[in-house]
């Protein structure tokens, strides 16, 4: 809708797209004999950074058909607190929520839900260590580079990280990550990575902002931020909170899917090949007999 409405896309609201989340390289449409029906959801996981991407996490666990909320166990780690730039970008902040620390606010309203929260309000770096008893899968979804180098430095058993694109023609571009995998964190985002990035202050909306006194440093910080939509950050949470459901039903793992939601057919993916899951879990809620699939979706439906 958003890009029928923006008309920047031909073929936007002439065609139905979608995302197999058991195969998410393969036809959504496509008949898929191993595609499993949902049994099983993690119930101990970390979350990392809770702006668009860590409250699109949260929103998505309260979609999941879990039998007993009450039995999940969440780690919820921020710094920062909510401004009012996140009531437009991340799903679970609003305008009287200004001022209050993200972990507060999120995890007043997953304990309102019946889940079970903890919080960890420093910021995620090399120094984060995670304790054995505490949750062993983390899902990252922070925005900045120098603290995904270090993920894998933390202790986690499994790391699923979730970025997502920048600037005016990359912000429908996602990309998930899992680790352990082929390449380290810190091969994957280099101490050069921002360095690569092209210099926008020279487009016309920051000419503008140079003009109403916003100075040099602000400017090239506001060029290198992601931009926060929320039906994009909510897909590819969805395709990053698939990554335990997957590994928890027998699939192999996936170390990276790569892609645009203006073109869901065409994400690449690569596997790192069956791993067991042995992070917890909690059987689903069934209703009335029926069961849930895990690998046909809608964009719109998520899980």
């Amino acid at each position: 809708m958003f890009a029928w409405y923006s008309g920047n896309h031909a073929m936007a609201g002439r065609r139905s797209a979608g995302v197999s989340l058991w195969q998410p390289d393969a036809d959504w449409i496509a008949d898929d004999a191993t595609e499993p029906m949902l049994a099983y959801l993690p119930s101990r996981l970390w979350l990392i950074g809770l702006g668009n991407l860590g409250q699109a996490f949260a929103w998505l666990l309260v979609c999941l058909p879990y039998r007993d909320r009450s039995a999940v166990e969440l780690m919820l780690q921020d710094f920062d607190r909510i401004a009012e730039s996140n009531d437009s970008t991340s799903l679970l902040s609003s305008l009287d929520l200004v001022g209050r620390k993200k972990t507060r606010a999120v995890g007043e309203w997953l304990e309102r839900v019946g889940f079970r929260t903890d919080f960890e309000e420093r910021r995620f770096g090399e120094w984060t260590r995670r304790a054995p008893h505490e949750p062993g899968v983390a899902l990252c979804g922070v925005d900045n580079a120098l603290a995904r180098a270090d993920l894998d430095k933390a202790g986690f058993e499994l790391v699923v990280e979730v970025g997502l694109g920048a600037g005016p023609d990359g912000f429908r571009n996602f990309s998930m990550h899992s680790f352990p995998a082929s390449r380290r964190p810190d091969q994957v985002w280099s101490k050069h990575s921002r360095s690569q990035q092209p210099d926008l202050t020279s487009l016309p909306a920051y000419v503008a902002l140079r003009k109403t006194g916003l100075d040099a440093c602000g400017l090239t910080q506001l060029a290198s931020r992601t931009v926060g939509v929320p039906f994009v950050g909510l897909i590819a949470a969805a395709m990053g909170l698939s990554e335990p459901l997957r590994r928890l039903h027998g699939a192999e793992g996936l170390e990276l899917v790569a892609g645009s939601i203006a073109s869901l057919g065409d994400l690449d993916a690569a596997r790192i090949g069956f791993v067991p899951y042995a992070h917890g879990h909690l059987p689903v809620q069934l209703d009335q007999g029926a069961a849930q699939a895990i690998g046909t979706e809608t964009t719109v439906e998520g899980f």
